[in-house]
């Protein structure tokens, strides 16, 4: 089910945040260390992997997959490729909110690969080329209309600049490149006159280049980052030259997709029914008031859970049977309870809406958000609302999508698609992977570049890198200060561990027993609640 906010390229924050590297095949730099403007971030997947606690799969930047994708369920018939195609439904919620937003760099994504080593320029410009042929989406315009459509250019050459730094005095150099980087990530794409990518090189040196691909969510999910990063370096490796790069033919374009999603039943919302009556806002308590028109600027919290409490985490989903993914959100929503007073409400996650084998190797916004509802009237024990949660989540990757009208009338938000997000709170999970950029004869390492600025009031982030496990919550600056949002997760991470020791004990028992890391009195916990049952 999409909605406008479906957004899994990154979570929201400021900054360059180096996430992966790749070895060259000269061997190099590694690119685990830190440098100016970066900070170590998570390895993506490109791949599938399986939430170590057992049970849900997982998908490239903690997608979920529903047992359903795993086979073939019926081959969406390939066209021509020619002519206007609708827009699929995770498109409509992008295109809906996006044309609101007062920012309208708000759905940029982003990549800044920095290489090493004797760049081919020619070979580079080529391969980005090649790679907007293959793919139609990176040469797709969008009109309009009523109704919105999609057209992809039968060719394209892709927005391609050079901005050269080397005159640049070298001490002033790495902070000029990511300033480059920045503006170029900032700057709105005319959705009608297209491509939706663009690309500046900035040379720092003659073997020192930074690459900064920035393109329209309307086209692009964390998934297809993977693709790009693993074609534009094979195609880089054959010269540029996309025959002898040896990429298979692809089997259907993203315009397939969307014509044969058009053609679908309409279907409701499957957690309509449970949300029946409730208001689509979530009051959250916030520093201040929601302002008219939202300024989207957000920033980033994080904290690395201790070791002690991750070997609770782990015997707790080894014991119960819970993935990690369903624990932690399990968690917020208790959390979510304590803090808003509301045992009803609906939590976004991302689904990862590839559920055919020929969807996998697309360059395309599939990604989607669904809604997992909660309902904590009952007060189920942490354990049992593992399983709920889980369960609910299962149910929900296995539905069919739905269209983003049917979504904001579902939720109440018909009135206020413009001032909030449909989906105020959301959690996102990221197991350790790697999303690999291998160019023949360079060094490479990438990283996100965010704006800083948020989709959602409240995003909780856990990526898991099998040492570590780091909880990260991205926050709206209109609502929120930094000393708000660090409190909220430090209230989160002391809820979670009292949860853990006392699973079995009805969770409206638990705000008493909750305290902070180092005994302090929790602020949000205890004061808000004051002792009474929410």
């Amino acid at each position: 089910m999409s909605q406008g906010h479906a957004d899994d390229t990154a979570p929201d924050r400021g900054g360059l945040d180096r996430h992966a590297s790749a070895q060259p095949a000269s061997g190099g730099l590694q690119g685990n260390g830190r440098a100016v403007g970066y900070v170590s971030q998570s390895r993506l997947h490109v791949g599938e992997a399986t939430d170590r606690a057992g049970g849900t799969l997982l998908l490239p930047g903690g997608r979920l997959r529903g047992r359903s994708e795993v086979g073939d369920s019926g081959r969406i018939p390939r066209t021509d490729g020619l002519g206007p195609a609708p827009l699929s439904p995770a498109q409509q919620g992008i295109w809906a909110v996006s044309q609101a937003a007062r920012n309208p760099a708000l759905y940029n994504a982003c990549r800044a690969v920095r290489l090493r080593g004797a760049l081919d320029e020619a070979a580079l410009r080529q391969s980005l080329d090649h790679l907007a042929r293959r793919h139609a989406s990176l040469r797709t315009r969008f009109w309009a209309g009523p109704p919105v459509t999609q057209l992809a250019a039968p060719d394209a050459i892709v927005h391609f600049r050079v901005a050269d730094l080397t005159k640049v005095p070298s001490a002033n150099r790495e902070r000029q490149a990511l300033a480059v980087a920045r503006h170029e990530f900032s700057q709105p794409f005319d959705l009608a006159a297209g491509p939706p990518l663009r690309a500046t090189l900035v040379r720092l040196s003659p073997h020192d280049h930074m690459l900064v691909l920035v393109i329209h969510h309307i086209v692009i999910d964390a998934w297809s980052f993977g693709i790009i990063g693993r074609e534009l370096g094979a195609l880089y490796d054959a010269g540029g030259h996309a025959r002898a790069a040896g990429l298979p033919e692809l089997a259907l374009q993203y315009g397939d997709y969307a014509r044969w999603l058009a053609g679908q039943p309409a279907a409701a919302p499957w957690w309509r029914p449970i949300m029946a009556n409730e208001p689509g806002v979530l009051d959250l308590p916030a520093d201040r008031g929601r302002p008219v028109i939202p300024s989207h600027r957000g920033q980033l919290v994080q904290r690395t859970v201790p070791s002690s409490m991750k070997a609770l985490l782990w015997q707790h989903c080894s014991t119960s049977g819970t993935t990690l993914f369903s624990t932690l959100l399990a968690g917020l929503e208790v959390f979510l309870m304590y803090y808003t007073g509301r045992r009803r409400f609906a939590i976004g996650t991302m689904t990862a809406g590839r559920n055919q084998p020929d969807l996998h190797p697309l360059v395309g916004l599939f990604a989607d958000m669904t809604v997992v509802p909660a309902d904590l009237r009952d007060s189920p024990s942490f354990t049992e609302l593992g399983h709920r949660v889980q369960a609910q989540v299962a149910r929900a990757v296995d539905q069919p999508t739905v269209p983003f009208s049917e979504l904001v009338t579902a939720l109440n938000r018909r009135d206020d698609l413009t001032r909030v997000p449909l989906l105020q709170v959301r959690y996102q999970h990221r197991e350790a992977g790697e999303e690999t950029w291998c160019f023949n004869g360079l060094s490479t390492e990438v990283g996100e570049l965010d704006s800083g600025l948020t989709k959602s009031d409240l995003a909780l982030y856990s990526a898991d890198y099998g040492d570590q496990l780091v909880l990260m919550l991205g926050y709206a600056c209109d609502l929120f200060d930094a000393s708000t949002a660090h409190r909220l997760l430090t209230d989160y991470e002391c809820l979670l561990e009292t949860m853990l020791a006392s699973p079995e004990m009805p969770i409206d028992r638990i705000y008493g027993l909750a305290a902070p890391p180092g005994g302090r009195e929790s602020s949000e916990i205890r004061t808000k609640v004051s002792g009474k049952t929410p």
